[in-house]
This record gives C-alpha cells, sequence and structure tokens, in this order.
C-alpha cells in the first residue's frame, strides 16, 4: 500500500528514490523487512484527459488508465483533484488494475 504524504513527497523527487532512501531492507529477512522505517515508491505514469464540461461550466478531468475522474474551474485545478483522487482510490484499492492506454489522434472528413 503507498501511503498518501509518502506518494505526495515522493512528487518532490520528480522519481528519484535513491535520495530519499538510502538502503532497501533484505528481501531474505523477514523481519528486516518487518522492522524497516523505509519503503519504496514507484512512480506511475499516468494519463489525464481534461474536457469542459458544457452543463457546468467546469472542466473534468479523467484518468483513463485508472478510472478516476474529478473536476475543477481552472486546468491546474482540474488537474490537482484528480491527482488526490487517484491517490486516494489507490490507497483504499492498492490491488486495482491498471488498464493500459495508447493515445492516438485522427481527422475526420466533416464541413
Amino acid at each position: 500500500m503507498v501511503h498518501v504524504e509518502t506518494a505526495r513527497n515522493e512528487a518532490k523527487y520528480e522519481g528519484n528514490i535513491s535520495e530519499q532512501f538510502q538502503s532497501k531492507p533484505d528481501i531474505n529477512n523477514p523481519f528486516d523487512c518487518l522492522n524497516s522505517q523505509k519503503y519504496y515508491v514507484i512512480p506511475m505514469k499516468l494519463t489525464a484527459i481534461i474536457y469542459p464540461d458544457s452543463e457546468t461550466g467546469l472542466l473534468v478531468a479523467e484518468c483513463p488508465e485508472i478510472g478516476t475522474a474529478n473536476q475543477g474551474h481552472m486546468e491546474e485545478e482540474a488537474l490537482a483533484n484528480l491527482q488526490v483522487a487517484t491517490d486516494l482510490y489507490l490507497e483504499s484499492f492498492p490491488q486495482a488494475l491498471r488498464k493500459s492506454s495508447v493515445i492516438h489522434t485522427f481527422e475526420l472528413p466533416h464541413s
């Protein structure tokens, strides 16, 4: 399980966990793993799709890999709210399967 504060602090290191954690517990020694105060956070690269909601006038932010969504008045607020919602969801459901996504653009002839 990823602790919320650790996940938020990890963002400050931009994926460089070696600065925050200097040693790994010995996985062959269960007591070392249980007594260790250090644990590792593996950053996830997720997608945010942000679009306007015509009914509310707010911006909707969705994460297609996890299935979470949130909203905000500004793009930055919608993205921050989505990050919090996704973090809380993953803390509640740590075994949630991450659906792979591929982003493509396409054109349609339309007048």
